[in-house]
């Protein structure tokens, strides 16, 4: 995809970027993942790319799904390293079990939590493992991968 841009003040260059990172949506490589809340129907036009696009991600390897883009039990499988995640930010139906893939060469534990914080699951994976869990109420599911402790992943989960 060729995206041309045209001579803009300076003040619009951020902006140009963080289209460019729109197309590439995808993978985390540790950072914070989305601050604030998804808004309801996310377009490029009717909210701010930071408030839509989680901040971590980058392209390469990975199903590229905005946030609010339901993916089905097929497409909802997280694999990491011990550098890199992916993808940040997943969106299901209730009743979706999403899968974690260890890609990594060491033991790795994967933690779910509440949005105030409430373990939900805490899972040691050997390298090559996978750990499944089932999603049946609708809400919002913090992840963690534990070599990756500034990496905060989403599970939305929507009727």
């Amino acid at each position: 995809m060729t995206l041309t841009i045209p001579r803009r003040p300076r003040r619009h260059a951020a902006a140009a970027v963080t289209l460019v990172v729109a197309a590439a949506v995808g993978c985390s490589d540790g950072r914070t993942a989305s601050e604030g809340d998804r808004p309801a129907n996310p377009t490029l036009s009717s909210a701010p790319l930071a408030r839509i696009i989680p901040k971590n991600t980058a392209a390469g390897g990975c199903a590229s799904h905005l946030p609010g883009m339901v993916m089905t039990e097929d497409e909802s499988i997280i694999e990491f390293t011990t550098d890199r995640i992916c993808p940040a930010y997943v969106t299901i139906l209730t009743g979706t079990t999403v899968t974690w893939r260890n890609l990594a060469g060491a033991p790795e534990t994967v933690t779910l939590t509440t949005e105030d914080g409430t373990v939900v699951t805490e899972q040691l994976l050997e390298p090559g493992a996978e750990y499944k869990y089932r999603f049946d109420v609708a809400g919002r599911t913090i992840y963690r991968v534990a070599s990756i402790p500034t990496f905060t992943g989403i599970i939305e989960v929507q009727d």
